[in-house]
């Protein structure tokens, strides 16, 4: 059934829910969360310890120099991060927000303390995908300007620390 955009901002995040995804503990491996990630094509991990239930993300994991020793509890700050919890009754709209108001790109959805499995941004674009009232939005109304980027000439490390300090998944290559 087609939603109208507004239908689709308080509707529950029920059926939008990343439920086929493991759980990991602090004591599981950097290589065993990438591999599993790698596998289901996933960008974030659910992490659940002593009540506390997180997320760690394929970019925290970026400066593990030893994936095979090191577990993600491996960290003075832990390599995953308790964020808020959503439910899958929260609606869509109320996701969004705590998204952007923790500046988060998925959040954990748990019942009864239980982590159920994630919801991410992905998986709200995709779902939007699917409403006529987005046609109606232009790119230029909705970038982000002025653009970041770096030449095709800069090194993989100048990347990283960019991605790492600007928190960004993507950086546009400029051509010579």
């Amino acid at each position: 059934m087609v939603k109208s955009l507004r239908e689709f901002a308080f509707s529950e995040i029920r059926g939008l829910i990343q439920t086929d995804v493991d759980v990991f503990n602090p004591e599981d491996t950097v290589s065993k969360v990438l591999g599993e990630l790698e596998r289901h094509g996933h960008y974030e991990a659910l992490v659940q310890s002593n009540g506390k239930v997180g997320l760690v993300t394929i970019r925290d994991l970026l400066d593990v120099v030893q994936p095979e020793q090191t577990t993600i509890g491996d960290h003075p700050n832990d390599r995953w991060r308790a964020y808020r919890l959503v439910t899958p009754v929260h609606s869509v709209l109320d996701v969004v927000e705590i998204m952007i108001e923790d500046k988060v790109r998925a959040l954990p959805v748990v019942l009864e303390g239980k982590a159920l499995g994630y919801i991410c941004q992905v998986d709200i674009l995709e779902a939007l995908c699917d409403i006529p009232e987005i046609s109606e939005f232009l790119s230029k109304d909705l970038m982000i300007s002025p653009v970041v980027s770096m030449d095709i000439d800069d090194n993989i490390g100048k990347a990283k620390r960019l991605m790492l300090d600007k928190r960004f998944s993507h950086i546009p290559i400029d051509k010579k």
